[in-house]
């Protein structure tokens, strides 16, 4: 399909390929082949990319030639990891090729020169700042509310307060409509609110303070949006699947995530949210194992270990508790990790110790030493 075409142009034309054919309704492909459909674009979108940019005599890393082109360093991790390990997920596929088509209209589409065209390019790009702004600017509002009513015991305040919850859902309900992009902007300014994800958050701390704080409006928009919860929930295992050298989050930040998605499938609190059962507990548990880390593994132990859940446990409960050895994780262990680590790049996480001086062989030598 080349014929001269731009390299932009194809990829934008197999990605979009790849999500038409993604039609769960249809049954047209099975989840493998839509999988390698992804992939497949995507890393030749990214390869492509970056192997045309480059100079026969000067070449630089793939990383160095991203940043020069204002592309994402997690498309090239994902990329290695589809071309050199196991195929992503079909969720991390998804959200990389949605991704992906954004930078393709910001960085090639939107600079088009096209005299039809030209007077809708800025409005439409206008459009999704003024959606961001008032997105930020309705949770900045109910987040201030809340934190003054917290706590709150008069029946005033108590009604004030579910007036701002319902208020509020409904404004963010408004502005999204069922347009799964604006849900997606929506959700990534939830999750850069540092009230949601505590930046001051240390490697084991509980969100409590959180939950308090957003879990009546998160009931609320699922309650009136039935796509919120989905996409919420798949944003934030997406994170939690992206490859660990990613600069993208923390450990802390993944961690916040991680108690986020077991307070929604585990804990009583969501109990009685009707829409809960649109999320699918035993996809949840399949993803988690497909990519297990230390992480996806815990959350996986959690949902089959929670109440209702025995079914799940007869399914799954050898092949999680075997992903979970893999990573040593058992509660004593992680209050350990909590004293021990202080970023993701601790040697001790890998159970390493750091010697004073190493000490290489002489020339010649195959013997070497370790002095401490």
């Amino acid at each position: 399909m080349r014929g001269g075409l731009p390299h932009a142009v194809e990829s934008t034309s197999s990605m979009t390929e790849a999500i038409l054919a993604d039609n769960v309704e249809k049954g047209c492909l099975n989840p493998f082949a839509i999988r390698s459909c992804y992939a497949t674009a995507f890393c030749r979108f990214v390869t492509g990319l970056l192997d045309s940019e480059q100079n026969g005599k000067h070449k630089i890393s793939m990383y160095d030639k991203a940043k020069e082109l204002e592309l994402p360093s997690s498309f090239v991790e994902l990329r290695h990891q589809a071309t050199h390990g196991e195929l992503p997920s079909l969720l991390v596929l998804r959200q990389a090729t949605l991704k992906s088509l954004d930078w393709l209209w910001i960085h090639y589409w939107h600079g088009l020169e096209d005299s039809s065209d030209t007077n809708d390019v800025q409005p439409l790009n206008n459009g999704k700042e003024a959606l961001k702004r008032e997105l930020m600017d309705t949770i900045q509002n109910y987040l201030h509310t809340r934190q003054q009513l917290q706590g709150a015991n008069s029946d005033k305040e108590i009604g004030i307060s579910s007036h701002v919850v319902r208020d509020s859902s409904i404004q963010l309900v408004r502005l999204c409509k069922d347009d799964k992009r604006a849900l997606l902007e929506l959700v990534d300014a939830l999750l850069k609110n540092e009230k949601f994800i505590p930046g001051n958050k240390l490697l084991g701390d509980h969100p409590e303070e959180a939950f308090t704080i957003w879990d009546p409006l998160l009931k609320s928009l699922t309650i009136y949006q039935r796509l919120f919860l989905t996409v919420l929930v798949d944003k934030m295992l997406c994170f939690l699947m992206l490859p660990s050298t990613s600069g993208m989050t923390g450990e802390t930040f993944r961690e916040a995530l991680f108690m986020w998605l077991e307070h929604i499938y585990v804990t009583k609190a969501w109990g009685n949210v009707t829409n809960r059962d649109r999320i699918d507990a035993n996809a949840m548990v399949v993803l988690c194992l497909q990519n297990y880390r230390h992480l996806t593994a815990r959350l996986a132990m959690s949902i089959i270990q929670s109440p209702g859940r025995a079914r799940l446990a007869r399914l799954y409960g050898e092949k999680v508790a075997n992903a979970a050895e893999d990573w040593a994780l058992t509660k004593d262990n992680i209050s350990e990790r909590r004293d021990g680590v202080k970023d993701e790049l601790d040697l001790g996480m890998g159970g390493w110790q750091k010697c004073q001086m190493w000490v290489g062989p002489p020339i010649g030598q195959k013997a070497w030493r370790v002095e401490t």
